[in-house]
C-alpha cells in the first residue's frame, strides 16, 4: 500500500508550510521540501508515485 501523508507545520511567526512523505508498506520511501499549499503539495507528491513508485497512492492522509 502508498501512502500520501500532507502535513501542515505553522512556524512561531505564524507562516504555514506543507511537506509530504510517501510511504509504502509501512516504510518512508520519501519527504518532500516545502510548499505553499497543500494542493501544491499533493499534486508533487502523486507525481512522485507515478513517476517513481509507477503507481498513484491507495490513500492521500491529510494532518
Amino acid at each position: 500500500m502508498i501512502e500520501i501523508i500532507i502535513e501542515r507545520w505553522t512556524s512561531p511567526d505564524g507562516s504555514t508550510d506543507f511537506m509530504w512523505p510517501v510511504w509504502q508498506n509501512g516504510n518512508r520511501v520519501q519527504i518532500s521540501g516545502t510548499y505553499p499549499t497543500s494542493d501544491t503539495a499533493e499534486a508533487d507528491a502523486f507525481e512522485f508515485c507515478t513517476e517513481t513508485l509507477n503507481r498513484p497512492p491507495d490513500r492521500v492522509t491529510r494532518l
